[in-house]
């Protein structure tokens, strides 16, 4: 009985005890111990608030000058390569001024020599069958011609041969828009003029007649109608303006057409 009753002591002296241990635990751990002291970090002095200000401040400024340089990197960067650019395109333009000039050369002398029809058509040199020499055979054409407004070179027998010759293969929509270009910056210059009598435009009767001459086909009239980068050409818009009723008379569908349509329905 004493050995149980001693028992039962130890265990509750054991129980004090671990309820005080846990206590001291407890307070250790709520922030009161001796360790964990409530003490504030020191204060800084004037003089290291001041430096830690400035210091901030240099590495504000570094960074913009920084940024600063880079953007006037890129600029002169972009200056410079704006600048190398302008001067291939200069460089260009000279050389494609050079060729023009040595292919109007050409144009001239082979109208100068006032040959007409097939003969003419087999005299073009190998220089002028390049891109743009369509374009400068018929402003020598043009600027040949006694009556300004004739379309008489436009006929079989005098210039539609060496224009239709001077056409044909790849790319013969583009060389017969040329013609038109030619065309429309000659009658541009003389004010695109009307017919006294019937105020009819002379532009859009020269039209008429490269297409009967087979010289201009409906896709060489598209090419040029059509064509958006050609404002640097004098001229475009009043042409247009001109030629309304051919291009109507153009696009009506031809009795040909007509009966194909009628066939397959």
């Amino acid at each position: 009985g004493g050995g149980g009753g001693g028992g039962g002591g130890g265990d509750r002296f054991g129980g004090g005890n671990a309820d005080r241990d846990g206590f001291r635990e407890q307070r250790g751990s709520n922030g009161y111990g001796p360790d964990q002291g409530m003490r504030s970090a020191p204060r800084k002095s004037p003089e290291e608030i001041a430096a830690e200000k400035a210091a901030a401040e240099e590495a504000k400024a570094a960074k913009k000058k920084a940024e600063a340089e880079a953007k006037a990197a890129a600029a002169a960067e972009k200056k410079k390569a704006e600048e190398e650019a302008a001067a291939a395109k200069a460089a260009a333009d000279a050389a494609a001024a050079e060729v023009t000039a040595g292919l109007k050369v050409e144009a001239d002398k082979l109208i100068a020599t006032k040959k007409v029809g097939a003969d003419l058509a087999s005299a073009v040199p190998d220089a002028l069958k390049v891109e743009g020499g369509v374009r400068l055979v018929v402003d020598a054409i043009l600027a040949s011609l006694t009556e300004p407004t004739s379309r008489d070179w436009c006929t079989k027998g005098q210039y539609a041969e060496v224009l239709i010759v001077m056409c044909k293969g790849k790319g013969s929509n583009k060389r017969q828009a040329e013609i038109l270009y030619s065309s429309q910056v000659h009658y541009d210059g003389l004010g695109f003029p009307k017919e006294e009598e019937t105020g009819k435009s002379l532009f859009q009767k020269m039209l008429f007649a490269l297409y009967n001459a087979d010289v201009v086909e409906d896709d060489g009239f598209d090419a040029w109608r059509n064509a958006d980068e050609d404002d640097h050409i004098p001229g475009k818009q009043k042409a247009l303006v001109q030629s309304i009723q051919f291009f109507e008379w153009l696009d009506e569908p031809s009795e040909e057409e007509d009966e194909e349509e009628s066939d397959e329905e």
